[in-house]
């Protein structure tokens, strides 16, 4: 808060009617007998009172005021120029920053040169950046001396900029300066709960006071109830009998490979549940601390022990051991943190889902369950069921209609166990080889698990056609899979039966090469004076409408025949999904198409499924790449109205071929999600006639921006929001 005009020295008191505050003040304390030009040096002796400087004049720095509960201190842990601290509440921080004047560049320094806004917007940032690793509520208040209400100024505009990069937003939606701007602001993080109801209290000083309620309740202590085993506890030597005995009994050679998986299912099982029974209770959520140290333990107990001595003793001496101790746990903490992460991300070397797991867990990304609302668990997963079911019979019925008219418990995975005995081993490897001379595939393989994920973090949590099925397999299911995947995929590289341009489930075919193979063809024609027209294509439930009959057809006119082909005949007949809802398990439907989302084999036989697609754009001259059920198809010409014309005539006929193509195989192509886009350079942009495609029934208008795998694309191929 900055003391100015408004403050009134009466009888050795300082007041400030408008918070009904009154300080004493000890004789010969004020430096000037004009208010405007007090001197708060007196204040920083007052408990209730911390400011950024030890002496300063009116309308020249920060206040903070406080109750006697909230212990502010003046932390060491923050080095940037020009930032003072005041730390900190239990379990909660509250920090205050404040800049001497050399923020703003209205002020002059002493040499008579100003700063530059640039200079604060460059610190700013870096403060910002101490937040990013931090989980607790951060508050940043103060005169940023930026019109943050006037969007045409371009400081605020940069300003702003800064704040939703860090994921930060500012609460203050009125004037609060004698001249109706918004400069004094109200910082707290997009998620953040703890700041509520801010207003504007007029008067005080030219700046008028920002008031808000904060919630530093003790946070009440969060439970949860889980289901675990005792593994740690679980006697190893009788598990490895145990398995020993049990997979004896199963004579692999004698057995079909559906009633050896099963067995092999339930002995396991069996065996945890007599070791290592499960139980239910209820535990404590604690925040984790993974790079704490016996070095940080030992450092922060000496910490605390200099503090009592110091708050005892109070003592010059004691007082200077104890913050020095304070910095060195500092220090040692982001030491740690620093060690810890760079190792962590160093593991994830080649594996980019536990690369993405360790970045989630650094950024605080919680992982929550988004489901709609019910009122049981049950009447929910049955729902999903009926939904996800009743909408592929209705894209396969409506296409017919169109051709005729000529228009969540499951088995324990052995994974979990801590040990596998080489007997355990032997048998899965033997599993493996029967897998390989077997007609047939195991029945348990035939029964899905579906559990319903979210498409988009933006889309209507309310609405079942936000989500997708996703299968959830078991540990023996998924080994199988991946056997017969690396047998089919050597048979399809050997034979060179797959389309260059499919990426997705192959090696070197990843959604980096995607990218780059598309951006590099766009960047090339640019330097080519040319523009590129590129459509995305949308396909609805597309994994879920794959039709059996025509997928076998097309196996078998590859050249999968034989054993293999029974074996697939097997693995997609008499197929079943249930769904999964924490831990309600809906009734079974049987089905008669899809092939399963989350599995190891569906991708790979969508993308057999699909394969016919290449050849279809192929005849029409133009350029595609494909990522799972992603197909995008551009084209690049010169930026005049008769060669873009003319290329859209052509992409038009392409499109309309696919469409035909895909109402044969039952593909739903969604002509009004499919998105259109026009690259090219500005300048190139410029001399272009913005055209429009038409797709069945759809008129699609060039949009300024796209998203392809997870990137933004812009028409004039700048990578802003992606740096």
């Amino acid at each position: 808060m900055e003391c100015c005009k408004r403050v009134g020295v009466e009888g050795g008191k300082l007041q400030l009617d408008s918070f009904g505050i009154e300080l004493e003040i000890p004789p010969g304390a004020i430096d000037s007998e004009v208010p405007q030009d007090i001197s708060l040096r007196v204040l920083t002796d007052t408990p209730i009172l911390g400011n950024s400087k030890k002496e300063m004049s009116a309308c020249f720095g920060v206040q903070c005021l406080a109750p006697d509960d909230l212990v502010l201190k003046l932390p060491v842990t923050y080095t940037i120029p020009h930032c003072a601290v005041i730390t900190q509440y239990p379990r909660v921080e509250a920090v205050l920053y404040t800049g001497e004047g050399e923020y703003s560049p209205d002020i002059v320094e002493e040499q008579g040169q100003r700063i530059p806004y640039s200079l604060f917007l460059e610190e700013f940032a870096t403060l910002l950046d101490s937040f990013v690793l931090d989980p607790s509520e951060v508050v940043l208040t103060g005169d940023f001396n930026v019109w943050v209400d006037d969007f045409n100024d371009v400081r605020a505009r940069q300003f702003m900029n800064i704040l939703s990069s860090y994921g930060m937003k500012q609460l203050v939606r009125e004037g609060t300066h004698l001249h109706g701007h918004t400069l004094d602001l109200l910082i707290t993080r997009d998620s953040a709960t703890l700041v509520s109801d801010v207003s504007v209290i007029l008067g005080v000083s030219d700046h008028h006071a920002v008031q808000c309620n904060l919630d530093l309740r003790k946070p009440s202590t969060s439970r949860r109830t889980v289901t675990t085993r005792p593994l740690r506890s679980m006697n190893r030597e009788q598990f490895r009998s145990g398995v020993h005995e049990s997979l004896s009994e199963i004579d692999i050679e004698d057995s079909s490979i559906s009633s050896s998986v099963e067995r092999y299912d339930l002995s396991l099982t069996s065996l945890l549940d007599k070791l290592a029974p499960q139980k239910t209770r209820s535990v404590i959520i604690k925040p984790s601390s993974p790079w704490m140290t016996e070095k940080i333990h030992a450092a922060k107990c000496l910490r605390r022990r200099l503090e009592r001595k110091w708050r005892r003793t109070r003592s010059e001496e004691d007082c200077k051991s104890y913050v020095t101790q304070r910095q060195v746990v500092s220090q040692e903490i982001e030491k740690a943190k620093t060690e810890y992460y760079s190792e962590c991300v160093a593991e994830c070397e080649g594996n980019q889902r536990r690369l993405f797991t360790v970045v989630d867990a650094l950024l605080h990304r919680k992982k929550e369950t988004v489901l709609p609302g019910a009122s049981s668990d049950q009447i929910l997963a049955d729902n999903f069921c009926h939904y996800f079911f009743n909408k592929v019979t209705k894209i396969r019925d409506d296409i017919d209609v169109e051709l005729s008219s000529g228009q969540c418990v499951q088995h324990d995975e052995s994974s979990s166990v801590p040990v596998l005995t080489d007997f355990a081993k032997t048998s899965i490897s033997e599993i493996k080889r029967v897998v390989m001379n077997s007609p047939t595939s195991s029945s348990s393989m035939q029964r899905t698990l579906v559990k319903p994920l979210l498409k988009k973090p933006n889309l209507d949590r309310q609405d079942f056609a936000s989500y997708r099925p996703v299968a959830n397999l078991s540990f023996l299911s998924k080994v199988i899979e991946r056997i017969v995947s690396a047998r089919l995929q050597s048979f399809l590289n050997d034979n060179n039966l797959q389309d260059n341009f499919q990426s997705a489930y192959r090696e070197k075919h990843s959604v980096e090469t995607a990218l780059l193979r598309v951006q590099n063809d766009i960047h090339t024609e640019m330097d080519s004076g040319k523009v590129t027209g590129r459509i995305l294509l949308d396909l609805s439930s597309a994994f879920d409408t794959v039709d059996h009959v025509i997928l076998l057809e097309r196996l078998q006119f590859m050249g999968i025949g034989g054993q293999a082909h029974q074996w697939l005949t097997s693995y997609l007949s008499n197929r079943s999904q249930r769904v999964c809802v924490r831990s309600a398990v809906s009734k079974t439907v049987h089905l008669g198409f899809s092939v399963p989302q989350g599995s190891v084999l569906g991708p790979q036989l969508f993308n057999i499924y699909t394969l016919p697609l290449h050849d279809i754009i192929k005849r029409h001259n133009l350029k595609h790449h494909m990522y799972a059920d992603d197909t995008q198809i551009y084209f690049s010409c010169s930026p005049t109205q008769g060669e873009v014309d003319a290329w859209i005539a052509r992409i038009e006929a392409c499109i309309s071929d696919i469409r035909n193509w895909m109402k044969e195989i039952y593909l739903k192509l969604n002509d009004d999600k499919s998105q259109f886009v026009m690259l090219g350079s500005k300048q190139q942009l410029a001399k272009s006639v913005t055209p429009y495609l038409n797709i069945g029934s759809s008129s699609i208008t060039p949009v300024k921006k796209v998203r392809n795998l997870g990137v933004i694309f812009y028409s004039n191929m700048t990578m802003g929001s992606q740096v």
